[in-house]
């Protein structure tokens, strides 16, 4: 998966950073943060076959931020709210969740057959997290199970 670049960013995580692949990301005022994966033909078969993604994010010690899945681009208005598409907000409290010693929070999503559909036609993914004036927390996806 690579981290696509869309014209509503407004920020780039990870710039400059060689740890990290740099993040193209729109934030808002709240601190909405908004990135898109698009995957390959690969990971769009595993994927479909699997019907699961994986999200792993760094934490640093601190409680995971909440995310929102999604495979529909989000509508960006002026005002700065998103609409999402989804009513699916994943938290520290969701049951499909595991924190390791380095300080990681892995989580996996299972989909659809509607958000199978929308991913084998656009190759996208879309993610939102609400860092709550927090740093970023630095995500990644796969199409491989973290727990093998």
């Amino acid at each position: 998966m690579i981290a696509k670049t869309f014209p509503e960013k407004n920020i780039v995580f990870g710039l400059n950073q060689q740890e990290f692949t740099p993040l193209p990301a729109h934030v808002t005022q709240w601190g909405d943060a908004t990135f898109c994966f698009e995957l390959n033909e690969h990971e769009v078969k595993e994927i479909l076959k699997e019907k699961m993604l994986y999200i792993t994010r760094l934490t640093f010690g601190h409680r995971m931020q909440p995310i929102v899945k999604n495979v529909i681009k989000p509508r960006f208005s002026q005002s700065g709210h998103h609409d999402y598409h989804t009513s699916e907000v994943l938290t520290t409290l969701a049951p499909r969740m595991a924190t390791d010693r380095e300080k990681k929070v892995k989580v996996v999503l299972k989909l659809d057959e509607k958000e199978l559909k929308q991913i084998e036609q656009t190759k996208c993914v879309w993610i939102t997290t609400f860092m709550f004036g927090q740093p970023f927390q630095p995500v990644v996806l796969s199409t491989k199970n973290p727990y093998k």
